[in-house]
């Protein structure tokens, strides 16, 4: 077991992104009005898109219709352009799609350039200014893991106490190692003093890494020992705070080894 080890709050962490891996097809929901992005491991080589299917009233699609061609006059010419106002902007990129709709709806999409075609089926949906329990990413990032083998085995190469060292550091940071996959299933449970929920995990061929929130949920101050969640299979523990007040919580950082379906 190594020592325990207290993060500093100083450390940069980075945008966690959604981190999915290549299948052949999805159902992905994405923010009206807002841009969302798609970063696959491959050279786009040619995409298709269907027709948008707008999903308005009546009366906001003829108002869509009677706004669709914009008069612009530019005040330093005073000359006039029309401008055809789009329901959904595409930037195709190289390894990347950009998306910015105006409008609820849905299209199809299909990328080529990995060794089979992508198809994806998106819906666009608003979620502000309105109850609403529908989790929308705005960055997604496909990863091919079937040539993370490799790379996962070379990481891993390190002696142990090493490895969960930068284990713990690059869940922290909320970097996946290479090689690794990340996973966001959600997992809780509770005792007598805590509740315990597991944000997210990197699993690679021997090890799995995990972020635990932990909330105090008695009224007294509760120091946590790495001791409490020592295990079989458990390589190491590390907490961002190991003082928690009542009421509060803290991260903690868990090192294990994979199980073989994890991989």
């Amino acid at each position: 077991m190594i020592n325990k080890i207290f993060l500093l709050a100083a450390l940069a962490v980075s945008v966690f992104s959604a981190q999915l891996p290549i299948n052949s097809k999805y159902e992905i929901s994405i923010e009206n009005g807002e841009f969302t992005v798609f970063e696959f491991p491959f050279d786009i080589k040619k995409t298709f898109k269907s027709g948008f299917l707008l999903q308005k009233s009546a009366k906001e699609i003829q108002d869509m219709k009677d706004d669709e061609n914009q008069i612009i006059i530019d005040p330093r010419t005073n000359k006039q352009t029309t401008h055809k106002n789009e329901i959904i902007q595409i930037k195709q990129g190289k390894r990347s799609m950009t998306f910015l709709p105006k409008a609820r709806g849905s299209f199809k999409l299909v990328i080529w350039g990995f060794k089979y075609p992508i198809m994806f089926n998106i819906k666009v949906v608003d979620t502000k200014d309105k109850k609403s329990e529908m989790e929308i990413e705005y960055y997604y990032k496909f990863l091919d893991y079937s040539t993370n083998t490799k790379k996962a085995t070379k990481f891993e190469t390190d002696p142990h106490e090493k490895v969960i060292v930068k284990l713990i550091r690059a869940t922290y940071n909320k970097k996946l190692p290479s090689g690794y996959k990340s996973s966001r299933s959600a997992s809780e449970f509770a005792d007598n003093f805590f509740n315990y929920t597991l944000n997210f995990s990197y699993t690679g061929k021997k090890y799995t890494s995990e972020e635990w929130l932990i909330e105090n949920t008695t009224d007294q101050k509760i120091v946590l020992y790495e001791e409490q969640f020592t295990k079989d299979n458990v390589f190491g523990v590390a907490f961002e705070n190991n003082i928690v007040e009542a009421g509060k919580t803290t991260r903690m950082y868990i090192v294990r080894k994979s199980s073989k379906g994890d991989y």
